[in-house]
């Protein structure tokens, strides 16, 4: 009744039948975990700040589309502009603006940490540099709003830390033009628009007369 549950010896014989498995484990679990360490590079991070006022979002004064907005519709409307930000549309742009599809790093060709021995060991290269570069940027930037706030912190990460501040600050550039553009265009269609209907007003005076 007082036998132990594991016999000693039965462990002992067991670790001596496997000594030269577990060592050559060990040691290939080291190297492998060497290997992993000295390919991963140290990732720096850049951010820029952006303050996105949801005034700007309307073209004209009215009754409907007054100054003051209700708190959680103004939130609305930034936390889409931050979804915007995060687009494929603004990072396809940053990414040809950058020319990231031939940078190393974005595209795929530099692959390094477990990506690296993985690619080692399958052969595998890689061919589609424009979509690996867009991939790598939509997983290395972040838009974020600040709790109850209108001001939204665009980062980056990057090997290089002037590359990351390079991308932030282009992603905002990127979309403060796509904004500027997409204001003209609705300031054009509307000022259209209410041209139009002058037009019809006075066609419709000048036939009452």
């Amino acid at each position: 009744d007082g036998a132990p549950l594991i016999d000693p010896r039965f462990v002992f014989d067991a670790v001596s039948r496997w000594r030269y498995l577990i060592a050559a484990t060990t040691v290939l679990c080291g190297l492998l975990g060497g290997y992993v360490a000295i390919n991963t590079p140290k990732l720096y991070y850049s951010a820029a700040t952006i303050v996105v006022d949801p005034r700007n979002y309307k073209v004209i004064e009215n009754d409907l589309n007054p100054d003051v907005f209700l708190s959680e519709a103004a939130l609305a409307i930034v936390d889409s502009q931050v979804s915007l930000m995060r687009s494929p549309r603004v990072l396809e742009k940053v990414a040809a603006k950058l020319k990231l599809a031939n940078d190393p790093e974005f595209n795929g060709s530099a692959k390094r940490g477990i990506g690296s021995f993985i690619s080692l060991l399958s052969g595998s290269k890689v061919e589609d540099y424009e979509g690996g570069a867009l991939k790598y940027l939509a997983e290395h930037m972040s838009a974020e709003r600040s709790p109850k706030t209108f001001v939204v912190n665009v980062g980056a990460y990057s090997e290089d830390p002037e590359k990351a501040a390079l991308i932030a600050n282009a992603i905002v550039d990127v979309y403060l033009e796509e904004q500027s553009a997409t204001r003209s265009d609705t300031a054009k269609r509307t000022s259209g628009e209410l041209g139009s209907r002058l037009e019809n007003l006075r066609a419709q005076v000048e036939e009452a007369e």
